[in-house]
């Protein structure tokens, strides 16, 4: 059966759900019959916006069908938070779905090696799980991922178990890691812990050798209230390695605060595309997560600047072009276009 032709019998028959006793028997057939095209079909109209009866009911159809769970994790199948809705609602549905889907990664003794999820798909699993599954529940199914030799899994799954216990003697002894990824991971897992032993780690990282972890580490020192990151960040920002300046803007739009959109500014020219393309993605974080219009955090960053006072020589020593000091920028709020006119 073609795919429009099951859109159109779904929808019938769940507009009749209520009314005509047939309805179900329809749908459950589409599901059996058709699989695929009523995968497809089903995903359309739970995706809408609203929560119903009928949701509920393809929801719980949607259960049984044999590619759910790729429809989450496989990367080709849609962006994250498609991914994530879509893990939302069927745990609400199934409370035990996070679980079976846990259990589609590598387990620890390497009897599900032919079919579990690997690469990409096993990455973007765990980040989704992550995202939805609270609590430490997961972390006997998956807890020995940390030591997965796929650097990408590796690093998620840090993150994952960091977050999940939050305990700076572990996360110092991930430290040792070769992979930069997995060490910024595991700062970022201590995001939020304001203890004595958890700021001392963060403090002794901010100026690693590894642009990852220190721009990580500034975030959670800032996070907790730590003073004095945000001239850490503006001298991250003027870093002779663009690696540096790029982490630098990332950490300010994550930071959110509207004092650096001068600085910002100076980025967006950078000679590295990298650093202009986190500036912009900041400079557009902040006009989200503020509530004042961006004018107003425009004129207020202007009187409050900490745009670095440098001289020519230093500019260029930097490997930072010498520019006006502020640029006009014309933003979408979704920021999928913009464009930039130098004062």
């Amino acid at each position: 059966m073609e795919q429009q032709l099951v859109d159109t019998y779904l929808h019938r028959a769940l507009k009749d759900l209520h009314v005509s006793p047939l309805s179900k028997q329809l749908i459950r057939r589409l599901a059996t019959e058709e699989s695929a095209c009523f995968t497809e079909a089903a995903l359309k109209f739970i995706e809408k916006d609203g929560e119903s009866g009928a949701h509920r009911y393809v929801s719980a159809l949607l259960l049984g069908q044999p590619d759910i769970f790729d429809q989450i994790s496989d990367p080709m199948k849609g962006s994250r938070q498609r991914a994530i809705a879509l893990l939302r609602r069927m745990i609400a549905v199934d409370p035990s779905f996070d679980v079976k889907l846990a259990r589609k990664l590598p387990d620890r003794s390497g009897a599900n090696g032919a079919e579990a999820y690997e690469g990409m798909q096993a990455a973007r699993t765990l980040e989704i799980l992550d995202r939805v599954s609270f609590g430490r529940r997961l972390v006997p199914v998956l807890g020995h991922l940390v030591r997965s030799p796929d650097p990408r899994l590796c690093a998620q799954a840090i993150l994952f178990v960091g977050r999940r216990i939050q305990n700076p003697a572990w996360t110092a002894r991930q430290l040792t890691h070769a992979d930069d990824r997995v060490r910024a991971n595991a700062i970022e897992s201590l995001w939020g812990v304001n203890s004595a032993s958890a700021v001392r780690l963060l403090e002794s990282l901010v100026d690693d050798s590894s642009n990852r972890v220190a721009g990580n580490s500034l975030v959670g020192l800032h996070v907790v209230g730590v003073p004095g990151v945000l001239a850490r960040l503006t001298e991250m920002a003027i870093h002779r390695n663009p690696k540096f300046r790029c982490t630098a803007a990332w950490a300010i739009g994550r930071v959110g605060d509207a004092i650096f959109v001068p600085l910002l500014n100076l980025l967006v020219t950078d000679r590295d595309p990298g650093v202009r393309s986190a500036s912009l993605r900041a400079l557009i974080q902040i006009r989200k997560s503020d509530d004042r219009t961006f004018d107003e955090i425009k004129e207020q960053a202007l009187e409050i600047s900490l745009t670095p006072q440098l001289t020519n020589d230093e500019l260029a020593e930097n490997d930072i072009p010498i520019i006006p000091p502020y640029a006009e920028f014309n933003l979408r709020l979704d920021g999928s276009n913009f464009s930039t006119a130098r004062s």
